[in-house]
């Protein structure tokens, strides 16, 4: 829930001397690539495993490689459906994630349509980082979302940055101050008609509720909303 509602928030707010590392490639009879989403996006992770050039500018890489991996195939937009075309996962985590995809898509309509495929491939860098929302916010994934903010934006506001560097400290279990500043986001967000990407309804009513949020001096830790 965390990497979604994130990337809620993020729509309202040098290339590396070393080679970067594809997982697509272009040949005289076409493109030679990973047969679904999934496939592309295991293969990204892969790459950045003891990848030693710099690492933003290969994340930068490797969702224009989505971008376009979508623009060619948007019938793929998602990594539920596997190569040998297993069903969707229907647990909880399955759901969670579905939604999500659901909440960046409609998102994405508020940006420019040439940003919108590289958008979507962002939500489904963070779920891969975060362990699909076990880890919370890590740090690779608050530096990601901060390169992408200012590479669109050019810059991260002081309340943006606050909120990833709380959500950073507390990993999974969120303290009460983290929990706060992270309501109060998703209500501002809320507010800006964005779809916060919430599978549970009462979970987003309880997170939109700020009659909820925890006082100030409140025994931590907050309810777990991943």
């Amino acid at each position: 829930m965390l990497a979604s509602t994130l990337l809620a928030l993020a729509v309202s707010v040098s290339a590396s001397a070393a080679p970067l590392p594809a997982c697509v490639t272009k040949t005289k009879l076409g493109f030679n690539e990973p047969p679904t989403l999934k496939a592309l996006m295991g293969c990204q992770a892969g790459k950045r495993t003891g990848f030693k050039g710099n690492a933003e500018a290969l994340g930068d890489f490797q969702r224009g490689e989505v971008r376009e991996y979508l623009a060619r195939h948007p019938e793929r937009a998602s990594t539920d459906e596997a190569a040998d075309g297993t069903a969707e996962d229907d647990s909880k985590v399955g759901k969670q994630k579905r939604r999500s995809r659901e909440a960046a898509a409609a998102n994405a309509e508020r940006l420019p349509e040439k940003d919108r495929a590289e958008f979507q491939g962002l939500n489904e860098e963070l779920w891969n980082m975060s362990g699909d929302g076990q880890l919370g916010v890590t740090s690779d994934m608050a530096k990601t979302i901060v390169g992408y903010l200012t590479k669109q934006q050019g810059g991260v506001s002081a309340e943006m940055a606050d909120l990833l560097g709380s959500l950073e400290k507390d990993g999974a279990k969120l303290s009460h101050a983290s929990m706060r500043k992270l309501k109060k986001a998703a209500r501002d967000a809320k507010g800006e008609g964005l779809d916060l990407g919430i599978e549970d309804p009462s979970t987003e009513q309880w997170m939109l509720d700020p009659t909820t949020d925890p006082a100030p001096g409140e025994k931590d830790p907050s309810p777990a909303v991943n």
